[in-house]
């Protein structure tokens, strides 16, 4: 008889630790469950920081360049930029000083076009397009594009991401962007070099419901800054001739 009690307790402890294995994997699977759709809805909030500057993935952008050394207005230029699916877009100068030059984006590929020259110059994304805003700073408009979401954590100005490039192109390796909590409006941004030195920083003001502007601050030259106003999104497909490198060298082109 006392053989047969030690043999029912071990039973009974052996249906207990089945039962809480069982219990254990069902955590787990709810856990990773919950991780993987926290990571799906801070890749969400990203696209949705994108949206805020751009809702379109065809369109015209009239933006107004304006640079300042020591708070005190240097220049000011204006551009029209098209963006297009799959990663392309075209920078028009517009100012009277500058027109006739191109810049046409292709993935990671850049190349200027000078009224005065047969040949497109190829250039990277960090060539100065006036003051502290670079050329890869008005024609990206989408983050999600080019990087991914490693880290982030909540605090009182809201959540703050820290995206790394998903290749070495860009001009920035990482960016720490910080959203609103409410609706994920971007806010500020730290930008990065490979090298990890903190190149900008940048602040994003509303207009309506979409970035009316952002503001560039060179973490070097402290006294330098550079305001760029979206003054005007528009929805346009542009031809694909526009986006022909070989095309772009003509001077009596039409937008």
């Amino acid at each position: 008889m006392f053989n047969s009690v030690i043999l029912a307790m071990l039973l009974m402890l052996l249906m207990l630790l089945m039962l809480l294995s069982a219990s254990n994997t069902s955590w787990a699977q709810e856990q990773e469950s919950e991780q993987a759709l926290s990571k799906q809805a801070i890749a969400d909030a990203l696209n949705q920081a994108d949206q805020f500057r751009s809702k379109y993935d065809n369109a015209k952008v009239a933006i107004k360049v304006s640079q300042y050394e020591a708070e005190q207005l240097l220049t000011v230029r204006e551009f029209d930029v098209y963006t297009q699916s799959q990663q392309r877009a075209l920078v028009i100068y517009k100012s009277k000083s500058e027109l006739g030059q191109k810049v046409l984006m292709k993935g990671n590929d850049y190349w200027m076009f000078l009224p005065k020259s047969r040949r497109p110059i190829r250039i990277t994304p960090m060539q100065k397009l006036l003051g502290e805003a670079a050329i890869g700073d008005i024609a990206t408009m989408r983050w999600s594009d080019d990087y991914q979401v490693v880290t982030h954590h909540h605090n009182a100005q809201g959540i703050e991401m820290t995206l790394q490039a998903k290749h070495e192109k860009v001009s920035y390796q990482t960016i720490k962007l910080l959203v609103a909590k409410e609706n994920f409006f971007p806010k500020q941004a730290e930008m990065f070099l490979s090298s990890g030195r903190l190149a900008k920083t940048v602040n994003f003001t509303a207009r309506g419901e979409r970035v009316g502007s952002m503001l560039i601050r060179d973490k070097v030259q402290r006294n330098k800054m550079t305001q760029v106003e979206y003054q005007d999104f528009e929805a346009i497909t542009l031809a694909e001739k526009f986006f022909n490198p070989q095309i772009l060298i003509r001077n009596d082109l039409r937008f």
